[in-house]
């Protein structure tokens, strides 16, 4: 697992522990900081979207983890996509790093597979998300987490659906 600094370290915590195997090793977490945000320069806290992509920590190539992350499934967590600029500059950047370390290491033949796990929680979207748990109470219905395919998706259109981050909410 990959937590993008510094929003995602804490989901990518929350998700270990969720993901945590009884009697496996804990997932390890690898951390890079990329900073697409920009100050406004008017003396008040208030960030806006950049446009380019900052990279203020990286992975180590010469050392073990970037040959770590070879033929495995490697989970990149951030807490907020808004742009999708910082998460296509990680995977792009993080899919050269592996290729160029399989080439010095020899291991070409190993598929590393990037996935993406973002966090968006915010006032408005918790309010609604906590609306329709309070509503499936009230019903006793159990929300199913809609991960069939699409034809049997719509076979179950029926179905309540909640996205798999309101298991997170508090």
């Amino acid at each position: 697992m990959i937590a993008i600094g510094g929003g995602g370290y804490v989901p990518a915590r929350m998700l270990r522990s969720f993901l945590k195997k009884k009697d496996s090793p804990n997932i390890p977490i690898q951390a890079i900081g990329l900073s697409l945000y920009e100050d406004l320069g008017k003396g008040d806290p208030e960030e806006v979207p950049g446009t380019k992509v900052t990279r203020t920590q990286w992975l180590d190539l010469s050392s073990l983890e970037m040959a770590n992350l070879i033929g495995k499934n490697v989970l990149i967590v951030d807490e907020v996509d808004d742009t999708r600029t910082t998460l296509e500059y990680a995977v792009r950047e993080l899919e050269k790093d592996v290729e160029h370390a399989q080439k010095q290491l020899g291991r070409q033949g190993e598929k590393t597979t990037f996935s993406i796990f973002v966090l968006h929680v915010s006032i408005h979207l918790y309010v609604i998300i906590r609306k329709k748990m309070e509503d499936l109470n009230r019903t006793n219905s159990t929300p199913s987490l809609c991960r069939t395919r699409t034809s049997q998706r719509r076979a179950n259109s029926h179905q309540k659906c909640l996205p798999r981050t309101d298991i997170l909410l508090p």
